[in-house]
């Protein structure tokens, strides 16, 4: 079983507070799941975690040049060690989670809805912006050991997406299905794609939008700062 506790991640280099936007997305986490712990992970926090429970991949962690990497990193350490559901600060909820995790799988990843997957097991690309794992899901100690392998092979061009993030995951969730891992279709957790949120916050199609999130949890709006050229801020 999932246990009931809910992670989001905020680390400003300059030392910012959480966004006002930010605030209110978690808001909504909270308000419609009032029975599940909230925790939101801080700079020092994650360099605790890496150093106490994972000190073989520290050396990787620390060596990373772009905190986005090591955002990406230490959700998986996250779910490893408590379980639970890592989201986005950039995601919305909708309704309550506890009808989402009710099949018994013991991971769950959100599928992205921009990118058909070139892989037969899987009908798109996995984001790692909404999962959740049970306690020890041994899953994670395989990825971690691809984000080892791949921070060497891969050094230039799309090193972010091949090392730590959807790129990795969705060549590796074949080896993750035998361990009880499931793909979340993303009309559930992410229905709107980049260039629907493009058109709803800056040519107010709110049709577009309205007609794509009907059976969703979660709305992922891709506000993210860490890729200028993603990010549709």
């Amino acid at each position: 079983m999932i246990p009931k506790i809910i992670h989001q991640l905020w680390d400003s280099p300059e030392g910012k507070p959480v966004p006002i936007r930010f605030q209110i997305l978690a808001e909504t986490f909270k308000r419609l799941n009032p029975s599940w712990e909230y925790r939101l992970w801080g700079r020092e926090e994650m360099q605790r975690l890496v150093e106490e429970s994972y000190p073989d991949f520290l050396p990787t962690y620390n060596g990373f040049k772009e905190n986005i990497l090591r955002w990406d990193s230490i959700r998986y350490m996250i779910l490893h060690h408590y379980g639970g559901l890592y989201a986005d600060l950039d995601i919305e909820c909708l309704k309550p989670l506890d009808g989402l995790f009710t099949d018994g799988y013991q991971m769950y990843i959100g599928e992205e809805p921009s990118t058909p997957s070139p892989y037969p097991w899987l009908r798109n690309v996995t984001g790692n912006g909404f999962m959740a794992s049970v306690p020890g899901w041994a899953g994670w100690p395989l990825i971690l050991q691809e984000i080892e392998r791949a921070s060497k092979e891969y050094t230039e061009g799309r090193v972010v997406f091949n090392v730590t993030g959807v790129h990795m995951l969705t060549r590796m969730f074949q080896h993750l299905l035998p361990l009880g891992a499931h793909a979340l279709p993303y009309e559930l957790v992410s229905p709107v794609r980049k260039m629907d949120m493009y058109r709803y916050v800056y040519q107010c199609d709110t049709q577009l939008f309205r007609s794509r999130i009907g059976d969703a949890y979660c709305i992922h709006y891709f506000l993210g700062t860490w890729d200028k050229q993603l990010a549709i801020y």
